[in-house]
């Protein structure tokens, strides 16, 4: 696989998918989803299927009507290699969109915020939620297909109703609680990367700091992500660097801030990893708030 580009970035505020994935058995990098985030919110409801997902924090089995919220810039994956094929509907939201859509009493953006602060959050929808999910979720994505018009009426509507319907379901519904199923040797290391990211970090010395072997550990680590440990440093701190330039910080300030010693290096990097530079990533989102 190549690890030189593992996309990140929602190039549209709002993107709607109804999908049906298939996996070969031959084939092992098939049954995994790379580690993987987005700068916007992810909306994962599973139709059919038998699936485990796993964040940076946790890990846990995925049955029908589970509607999984993620926040942005929360790496995750998930393992489908039980069942062929599953389907599921992702709705990818930006945060402005969700502060588009808040009105003094439906506060959107803080609902999600609270409701993603731990990291991945977990509701369930029943039939009859489903039903009504779907069918606002299809019509969402062929809005977002055609030219029709009233076409920006409709996508306005078809998200206001989507996310009531989400809103509603994390407010009244009991919290689903599932059995954690991500090896604890993972969540150490990750623990490790996120406590370190401004340092040196080595295979070696997390090796140590854990009391593991360093090949061991890495074969449990790409087990888990479908990335190695190496990979996933690198990817883990252009994206801090990201959400950091989000939040105003300049593209030298994030450099060092995430463990780069040379910004020649960062940018290099950046620009080849992510596709722009890191000074033009900025300016994007200086505009952005300048228009605001």
């Amino acid at each position: 696989m190549n690890w030189e580009k593992i996309p990140d970035l929602i190039e549209t505020d709002i993107l709607c998918n109804n999908k049906i994935d298939a996996i070969d058995y031959l084939y092992a990098d098939s049954r995994n989803v790379t580690y993987h985030q987005h700068d916007a919110y992810e909306f994962f409801l599973l139709l059919k299927g038998d699936i485990n997902f796993y964040s940076e924090q946790v890990g846990f089995h995925v049955r029908r009507g589970d509607l999984i919220c993620i926040p942005p810039y929360l790496f995750h994956t998930r393992d489908m290699s039980k069942t062929l094929p599953y389907e599921r509907v992702v709705i990818n939201l930006k945060e402005s969109v969700l502060q588009y859509h808040s009105k003094p009493d439906t506060d959107f953006s803080q609902l999600f915020k609270q409701l993603t602060d731990h990291g991945m959050a977990t509701l369930h929808m029943d039939d009859q939620e489903i039903s009504q999910y779907t069918l606002a979720s299809g019509q969402l994505e062929a809005e977002q297909e055609n030219q029709a018009f009233g076409k920006s009426i409709m996508v306005e509507a078809l998200i206001q109703q989507i996310l009531v319907m989400v809103g509603r379901n994390a407010m009244t519904a009991q919290p689903v609680k599932r059995k954690d199923i991500m090896p604890p040797l993972v969540v150490e290391t990750l623990a490790y990367i996120e406590q370190h990211l401004g340092e040196n970090i080595t295979m070696d010395g997390i090796a140590e700091a854990l009391h593991h072997n360093a090949l061991y550990l890495g074969r449990c680590f790409k087990a888990v992500t479908g990335v190695p440990i190496k990979q996933f440093v690198i990817t883990k701190r252009l994206s801090t660097a990201k959400r950091l330039m989000s939040n105003g910080s300049s593209p030298s300030e994030a450099c060092f801030k995430v463990g780069y010693n040379d910004y020649s290096n960062f940018s290099r990097t950046f620009t080849k990893r992510c596709g722009i530079s890191p000074r033009h990533y900025a300016e994007a989102f200086e505009q952005d708030n300048k228009t605001e």
